[in-house]
C-alpha cells in the first residue's frame, strides 16, 4: 500500500506560565509523548501549525526545549518537520533559524518575504514554485514584499516516500502589515492561496494548506478563542469562512484554536488543538494530535483519512486547570483538599476578605493555588451603607491590599503605594461626581 503518514500538531506555547507557575516541565513531558507517537505510528513528516512559543521573545529554556524536540522528531533529516509562525511567534526569529534547521530536516517558516528558500530539507529535496526561489546570498538583501511573498508553495520529494507531498505555507500575517487591499482580508488570502495552488505543475500530487487563522462556519456553533489566546478577531475581522479554502487542497492543517475541531466540509479543515490545557475556561478534555493518512489510489488520486491520537493515556495523571468558587473559609479549605493535585483557581466571593493568616494556610495546603478575589459580594454588602466613602475607601483598599499580598508572597504594600492608590480613588470619585452633575 502506498501511504504517507503525517502528524498535525499546533499551539505548543512553549514557555507559557499560569500566573506564577511555570509549565515547561509539563510541556517537555507531553512532547516526549509526541516523539513516541511519531515513532509508533511510523510518521513520515510533522506539521506544526503555529504558536510554537507563547511569546515573540521566548526564554532560553523554551528555545532549548523546542530545539531538542524538533531535532528528535526530524531524526537526523529522515523525517521532515515543518514549523509555521503563529500570532504568538516572532516571524523574524523563525526565519533566522531557517538555515540552521534545513540540514537537520526542520523547515522554519516565519514569513516568505525576505528569507531564502532552501533546496534541501534533511534527506528530502525541496522544489519551490511560489514565490520564486531566493538564493542564500539574496536573503541578506532588502526586498520589497509582494502579495505572493506572504504565501509559499513547495513540493517535498523524499527518497523513502511513495510519492511527493505539496504544501501551501501560509504563516500568520497581521492584516495591518499588508499593503492596502480593497477586498476583505479573507478574500485576499484566498486569492493568494489559489495563486500558490495554481503554481504547482501537472501531474497532481497531494496538496496540504498549513496556516494559522480563525475559522468560522455558518452551519456550526462559533468556536471560542481561548481566554489566554491573542485574538485574531480584531478590527472587525470575523474569521475565515469554510468557503475561503480553495478546491484542489486535500487537507487544511490549522493552528490557533486550542480545542480539537474537524469541520464538516468537502475537504478536511482541522484544528489539532493545543498540547496542554492553558486556561481555566478551556475544558479539561483530552488533548490530541491528528494523524493524516494519505493513500494513493490510481493515477493522481489520493484518499485522506484522519485519526485522532490522545497525548495522554488512561493511566496518566496530569494536573488539570480547575476553577471553583467559595463564599466561606471552610468551603475554600474543602476545595483546596479536593483538588490538591491540580491547578486550582479559587474565586473568593465571601462577604468579607480572607485574612492574611487564612490565605497563608490555603497556600501552604495547595502548591498550585491561585486566589482570585471577587469583591462584588463585599461591595453588595456595603451598598446599603449610608456612607459612599466607606464603599470607596474601605472595600476597594481592602481588596487591593489583599491582592497585593497574594501576588507578593504576603508582603504588605508600602505606604507610598497605598497613598497613590488613594489618590487614584479620589480622582475617580471626583470624575464620577462631575459626570453625574453634567447629566443632571
Amino acid at each position: 500500500m502506498s501511504t504517507l503518514n503525517l502528524l498535525h500538531t499546533a499551539d505548543w506555547h512553549l514557555g507559557k506560565k499560569l500566573g506564577r507557575f511555570g509549565r515547561l516541565a509539563e510541556q517537555a513531558w507531553v512532547l516526549e509523548r509526541l516523539v513516541e507517537l511519531a515513532e509508533r505510528e511510523a510518521i513520515h513528516a510533522v506539521l506544526l501549525a503555529g504558536d510554537i512559543y507563547d511569546s515573540s521573545n521566548p526564554s532560553p529554556e523554551a528555545e532549548a526545549l523546542f530545539a531538542q524536540i524538533t531535532v528528535r522528531l526530524a531524526k537526523g533529516g529522515e523525517r521532515p518537520v515543518i514549523c509555521l509562525a503563529g500570532n504568538h511567534d516572532s516571524a523574524e526569529r523563525l526565519d533566522a533559524l531557517r538555515s540552521w534547521g534545513a540540514p537537520l530536516g526542520i523547515l522554519m517558516i516565519g514569513s516568505l518575504s525576505s528569507a531564502y528558500c532552501p533546496s534541501r530539507l534533511g534527506y528530502a529535496e525541496l522544489r519551490w514554485f511560489f514565490p520564486p526561489p531566493v538564493s542564500f546570498s539574496d536573503q541578506l538583501r532588502e526586498q520589497n514584499s509582494t502579495p505572493g511573498s506572504f504565501v509559499g508553495a513547495v513540493e517535498i520529494q523524499h527518497p523513502a516516500w511513495p510519492f511527493p507531498l505539496r504544501l501551501i505555507l501560509s504563516p500568520y500575517v497581521s492584516p495591518y502589515r499588508l499593503p492596502p487591499i480593497e477586498i476583505p482580508f479573507e478574500s485576499w488570502m484566498k486569492e493568494r492561496w489559489m495563486e500558490a495552488l495554481a503554481a504547482f505543475p501537472e501531474p497532481r500530487a497531494p496538496t496540504l494548506l498549513l496556516t494559522h487563522v480563525y475559522v468560522c462556519s455558518e452551519h456550526e456553533l462559533e468556536l471560542e478563542e481561548d481566554s489566554e489566546e491573542k485574538s485574531l478577531r480584531v478590527g472587525g475581522l470575523q474569521g475565515f469562512p469554510l468557503s475561503a479554502f480553495p478546491d484542489g487542497i486535500d487537507y487544511v492543517a490549522l493552528g490557533h484554536i486550542h480545542r480539537t475541531k474537524v469541520f464538516s466540509h468537502k475537504i478536511p479543515i482541522v484544528y489539532s488543538g493545543s498540547i496542554l490545557q492553558y486556561s481555566f475556561d478551556d475544558p479539561p478534555q483530552d488533548k490530541k494530535v491528528i494523524k493524516v493518512e494519505i493513500e494513493a489510489q490510481g493515477s493522481a488520486e489520493y484518499k485522506v483519512s484522519l485519526y485522532e491520537h490522545s497525548l495522554f493515556d488512561a493511566s496518566t495523571t496530569k494536573p488539570l486547570l480547575i476553577q471553583k468558587r467559595a463564599t466561606t473559609y471552610e468551603e475554600a479549605q474543602n476545595l483546596v483538599q479536593l483538588y490538591k493535585e491540580h491547578y486550582l483557581k479559587l474565586i473568593w466571593e465571601g462577604t468579607h476578605m480572607l485574612s492574611p493568616e487564612e490565605m497563608r494556610k490555603l497556600n501552604e495546603q495547595h502548591e498550585k493555588l491561585i486566589l482570585d478575589f471577587q469583591p462584588l459580594a463585599r461591595i453588595a454588602g456595603l451598598a446599603n451603607s449610608s456612607s459612599n466613602e466607606d464603599l470607596t475607601r474601605t472595600s476597594l483598599e481592602e481588596v487591593f491590599r489583599a491582592y497585593y499580598k497574594e501576588v507578593n508572597q504576603g508582603r504588605e504594600p508600602y505606604d507610598q503605594l497605598m497613598e497613590v492608590f488613594r489618590e487614584v480613588l479620589e480622582r475617580a470619585r471626583q470624575l464620577s461626581l462631575s459626570d453625574a452633575a453634567e447629566e443632571a
